[in-house]
């Protein structure tokens, strides 16, 4: 609780032990603050203001982060769609012939000649077992009388296999589309731990030096070689959070801050005008100057001797202190247009992990999680680039992938 000057001087003119009684309750009356604030911070967090899962929601609908486009349901205006496509040379032809006329009921003679066709196409899949069996062919040498062998194909390695289209077919139906091998036991995580040990051991930030999308999670700014955005999506969570518990003003503004950089990208196509970068900007450091007056620094009344460690802050402060500190970061995506303003497409493509595990019961081990979570990166990879999955897992298992990668 903030003293003005006029209660100080009034406090120093009565007794010492009176002094004592009111530092006490006003001490006891900011605990409870504190502590008040803090349940009801608790029982307000949902998927749209904190980290908690959907799941956990409760019965309350929780508010969408999305803001309404003002546009009409379904497909826009200029939108490529894309249908199947009449094929010019069909694998199969089925012709139907007509034996009675339909006006007088005449016979219509088998070997008659039709005046033309009326042709539908059905597209469907064939699937059936083809077994191939390679033969290496054995010779003597018609000199020195020894025998050579000839060389199997490199994909040939065993005597009896699966072949790429089969095992293709499998990866794509359990990779692609969770349908299991097996009904799997357990699940195991990718590792035990979450800190520099657990990214060390992955083996990708450690070598990464492009951009790299994130939270505020500290062990990731200790990767030096590659630039940092900030995930905005985290942040218009905790905006919601600090809005519907604390009921201050600037986290509102804030959102409106950024889901307009947001909207200014998605509507230009080329880089936006410097200036309106610069309004933004400006935009951006006024709600700070707001959320500072709104959250002013506590003058604690001296009771006893100091108290060791960090002195606590609130939500709202500590979201404070973050969006000026990591402001460059932040904002990145708008002097960079390789940024994204948020990282939920990575997000998206590591839940695939989480689904396989609600599919399938679990991985019976931590290679079999691995696994997954390499043919997924590479399914991943291929979508971003407008290549069937199918395909690009058929050329995978011939031993001629699409993508690689290396450390």
């Amino acid at each position: 609780m903030q003293l003005s000057p006029e209660i100080k001087t009034q406090l120093l003119m009565i007794s010492k032990d009176v002094r004592d009684f009111i530092a006490e309750l006003l001490a006891e009356n900011e605990r409870l603050a504190e502590e008040n604030s803090t349940m009801r911070a608790r029982l307000g967090k949902n998927s749209t203001n904190s980290s908690v899962p959907p799941s956990k929601n409760g019965f309350a609908k929780p508010k969408s982060l999305r803001t309404p486009s003002g546009k009409k349901p379904g497909g826009q205006p200029g939108h490529e769609g894309s249908t199947l496509i009449v094929s010019e040379a069909p694998d199969v032809i089925v012709e139907h012939k007509v034996c009675i006329c339909d006006h007088c009921s005449a016979n219509i003679p088998s070997d008659a000649t039709p005046i033309r066709h009326i042709p539908r196409q059905v597209v469907d899949i064939e699937i059936r077992r083809v077994i191939t069996e390679h033969r290496a062919d054995v010779y003597i040498c018609p000199d020195c009388g020894q025998e050579t062998t000839a060389a199997f194909p490199e994909q040939v390695k065993h005597y009896l296999q699966y072949g790429p289209f089969f095992n293709a077919l499998i990866l794509y139906l359990n990779q692609g589309n969770f349908v299991p091998f097996d009904r799997l036991a357990k699940f195991r995580e990718t590792h035990q731990k979450r800190g520099n040990e657990a990214t060390e051991a992955i083996g990708i930030l450690t070598f990464f030096s492009g951009i790299a999308v994130h939270d505020f999670w500290k062990p990731y700014f200790g990767y030096l070689n590659c630039d940092h955005a900030m995930c905005n999506a985290h942040l218009l969570r905790e905006l919601n959070g600090i809005e519907e518990n604390d009921k201050q003003l600037w986290p509102k503004q804030m959102k409106e801050v950024l889901l307009d950089a947001k909207k200014l990208l998605e509507t230009n196509i080329s880089a936006p005008h410097p200036d309106e970068v610069s309004a933004l900007e400006a935009r951006y450091d006024e709600v700070l100057f707001l959320g500072d007056s709104e959250n002013p620094i506590k003058q604690a009344v001296n009771t006893g001797p100091k108290k060791r460690g960090r002195v606590a802050k609130s939500k709202a402060c500590n979201l404070l202190e973050r969006m000026s500190r990591y402001r460059e970061n932040i904002l990145l995506f708008l002097h960079r247009p390789e940024v994204p303003f948020d990282n939920n497409l990575a997000e998206r493509d590591i839940r695939m992990s989480k689904t396989q595990q609600k599919v399938s019961g679990g991985f019976r081990s931590k290679d079999g999680c691995d696994a997954f979570d390499v043919h997924r990166s590479y399914i991943a990879t291929a979508i971003k680039h407008g290549i069937s999955v199918f395909d690009a897992i058929m050329a995978l298992t011939s031993g001629k992938p699409l993508f690689t990668y290396s450390l």
